[in-house]
């Protein structure tokens, strides 16, 4: 197989005549196909045929599998003299013949530096090149086959772009003198503060994409009973939500026309309460939903060793080495979708069962574990909001064993898709030349204590030039219920999030605040599970019963969601593991349902309206140069529940304070608040507000105080608001105004 010829194609960019350069705003997607025995005066202008279909390749002892021993790679000179990198190009199945494989595709996403790219493309041959880390051949290599050369002119970005393509990648850009950040950030510059939903987990299992015939079988009783009963997402109540006259892409899946109006409506309804990631894992087989996969056909459970696969494990033919190229187009449409909408997408590339993990062969450096994350990363690395995720509930005893991935593994594994992964460039990365950097990478732990154990080895074990571990992803349990009889969690003291949070981010970097950390690393704090698997946001909708009291959006409130965020964290809600209403076997989607069967997010509405309001609220400080400090406010109320106050400052123009409440008496009780004021001249003014905690909106007249040089205390006047409300919860934001 011969790649004789390279056409452009449009993607996020117009298309341009065939030879013609490019000319690509910042943060947009370039396209290029490439197609065997075609030249480009045979396709003026557009992309190549995009009725391709999958290519199974059976033979068993031939090396002719394009996703194997095939490679195309993009070699990218920047302007400016910056250091060139490479992007991985993946196989996208066959033309007109469907025998035979000879579509190619390459994403080339524009930085922010302006100026003319040069762009090498090199197509290889040879026994497992597509998951070698040697760079892209020279022409006197023996897998060199050919190259093109082709130019990209990258001009500023445009400003009424949708969603994140006006904005750039979401990265860990790293903070002048330190090895990372407390909050992610669009290469614009604008800081990004998470706020979304971790359920469904197997949000792709989706009825109309193509190919997609229901979960995995569970002939070893393995998994939950979502894939047990051939459960399988349909969206239904989010088919209103999509949306003609805005452009909502659809597609014919299976011969079904109109297959995508469900899952694309469910982002279109998410971006409306202001969503803005989302948690999905990217291959569940093994694990709980098993329902998603990347690769041809519906293959059979992992617990028998792989024996029912249609072809031997680890031959060409085996089917984790051949990929859905039509399902993953549409998976591409989806999550393009999502980028338009502003919603981040949190991609888990492993889940905790051991199943799973034997899914793609144990340890980080199996050849379906490398060639499933390089074309994860080939196909979806152009998104402007990804996060890797290396594992859910990785789990490391005290010795550093691990029955996922021990911390060599995740490093390993971390520096693979850094490898091909690039998005922009990060002047304070790599001392003070700066480099290249992709999305940002993490690892899942397990709940509490085990979450400690990970992140401590992780800390102590990679050196600062090996570094990769850009965010937490944390799992937390406070005091909370259960939701099949409402019943006390597991005994044991109650632990705030906020604690759980703070003491995570010790663990790397002490802070004024009084944490004890012994690193000088900066990692982002993301809480992406709340509660025991049972627990977790309920559906809350008319008539599918009253939730748990800890699953209530009022207590999530309360106890998760400023406790996080005052914390410096970041949040994806979890919805419980529970079904919905009806019965098992014939399930009513009208209600909520839990974290595998979620098809109505209105369900969660309360919440999501609420975590959107705060978090809006809180971006428009300075975050990056706030921390938490809950010992600024003094003998305040306390409840018996969800504790005392929470405070976010920067010690200087800015606090956020969140009360739980104010007291059950007649008296409010707010406490004094120590503010810093700068050291000289003054006086300085200062201006205190009340907010409604569910809906942040003020409440009453602004209160205006003055401090002397250095600060003093402040007793927040409590005049405006309800005695009788006294119990509730409530927002006081403290900001200096000269």
């Amino acid at each position: 197989m011969l790649l004789a010829a390279v056409v452009p194609a449009a993607s996020s960019a117009t298309a341009q005549n065939p030879g013609a350069t490019p000319i690509l705003p910042a943060y947009q997607t370039f396209t290029f196909n490439f197609a065997t025995g075609e030249s480009p005066d045979n396709n003026p202008g557009g992309p190549f045929d995009e009725a391709a279909v999958d290519v199974p390749y059976l033979a068993p002892t031939q090396f002719n599998n394009p996703w194997l021993h095939w490679r195309l790679t993009a070699v990218v000179t920047p302007p400016g003299n910056l250091p060139t990198y490479e992007i991985a190009g993946f196989f996208n199945g066959s033309g007109p013949n469907p025998a035979v494989g000879d579509r190619w595709r390459v994403h080339f996403t524009a930085p922010t530096l302006q100026g003319l790219y040069s762009i090498r493309f090199v197509f290889e041959e040879g026994p497992f090149i597509n998951v070698s880390d040697a760079p892209a051949a020279a022409a006197a290599s023996p897998t060199f086959v050919k190259e093109w050369n082709r130019d990209v002119i990258v001009i500023g970005p445009e400003q009424t772009a949708p969603g994140f393509l006006a904005k750039g990648p979401i990265l860990a850009f790293r903070e002048p003198g330190a090895l990372g950040t407390r909050y992610l950030r669009h290469s614009n510059g604008e800081t990004f503060l998470k706020g979304g939903v971790g359920s469904p987990e197997n949000f792709l299992a989706y009825s109309g994409f193509t190919d997609y015939t229901g979960p995995e079988a569970s002939v070893d009783g393995v998994g939950s009973p979502a894939q047990v009963n051939g459960f399988i997402h349909e969206y239904q109540a989010h088919e209103l939500d999509w949306d003609l006259s805005n452009g909502d892409p659809e597609w014919t899946a299976d011969g079904v026309a109109q297959s995508g109006r469900g899952i694309i409506g469910a982002l279109n309804y998410l971006s409306s309460v202001g969503v803005n990631s989302m948690y999905m894992l990217l291959m569940n087989l093994g694990g709980d939903g098993r329902d998603v996969h990347p690769f041809i056909g519906t293959p059979k459970d992992a617990a028998d060793s792989l024996g029912n696969h249609p072809v031997a494990a680890g031959t060409s033919g085996d089917v984790r080495r051949n990929y859905s190229v039509k399902r993953m187009r549409e998976w591409t449409t989806v999550f393009e979708h999502a980028m338009a909408r502003g919603i981040m997408l949190q991609f888990f590339l492993a889940e905790t069962e051991g199943e799973n993990i034997a899914w793609l062969g144990a340890g980080s450096d199996s050849i379906e574990r490398r060639l499933f994350q390089k074309n994860m990363v080939a196909m979806f690395g152009h998104l402007q909001g990804v996060k890797w995720n290396l594992c859910e509930e990785n789990i490391l005893d005290p010795a550093g064993n691990s029955a996922q991935f021990t911390v060599t593994e995740l490093t390993d594994m971390a520096h693979w898709i850094q490898r091909w992964d690039i998005s922009d460039y990060d002047p304070y990365r790599s001392g003070v030349v700066g480099s290249w950097i992709g999305h940002p990478i993490s690892v899942h732990g397990a709940p509490n204590l085990s979450l400690q154990e990970l992140y401590t080895q992780i800390r102590d074990q990679v050196s600062d030039a090996d570094w990769w571990l850009d965010c937490t992803s944390m799992q937390l349990h406070g005091f909370e219920q259960r939701f099949n009889d409402c019943s006390s969690n597991v005994a044991g003291p109650r632990s705030s999030y906020s604690d759980f949070t703070e003491s995570i981010q010790s663990i790397f970097v002490a802070g004024s605040s009084g944490s004890t950390g012994s690193s000088s690393r900066f990692v982002v704090m993301d809480v992406d599970e709340q509660g025991s698997n049972n627990n977790g946001v309920g559906d809350e909708s008319p008539g599918a019963g009253t939730p748990c009291a800890t699953a209530t959006s009022e207590d999530r409130r309360k106890r998760v969601l400023f406790d996080v965020l005052l914390s410096g964290g970041n949040i994806d809600w979890y919805f419980g593991y529970y079904s919905f209403g009806g019965t098992v076997q014939v399930p009513d989607r009208s209600f909520g349902g839990g974290d595998l069967r979620v098809e109505n997010f209105r369900t969660r509405a309360m919440i999501l309206t609420q975590t959107r309001a705060f978090r809006e609220l809180l971006s428009s400080f300075p975050l990056r140069s706030m921390e938490p400090s809950d010992g600024s406010v003094m003998n305040e109320a306390n409840d018996a529940e969800f504790g005392d106050a929470e405070v976010l400052t920067d010690h200087d123009s800015t606090y956020v304070i969140y009360y739980p409440t104010l007291g059950t008496g007649s008296t409010a009780n707010p406490g004094t608040v120590a503010v810093t004021a700068p050291s000289s001249s003054g006086p300085y003014d200062y201006v205190g507000r009340w907010f409604n905690a569910s809906s942040t909106m003020p409440i009453g007249s602004p209160t205006v105080f003055q401090l002397t040089a250095g600060g003093g205390s402040h007793s927040p006047d409590t005049s405006s608001l309800d005695p009788a409300l006294y119990g509730s919860d409530y927002i006081y934001l403290i900001t200096r105004v000269n």
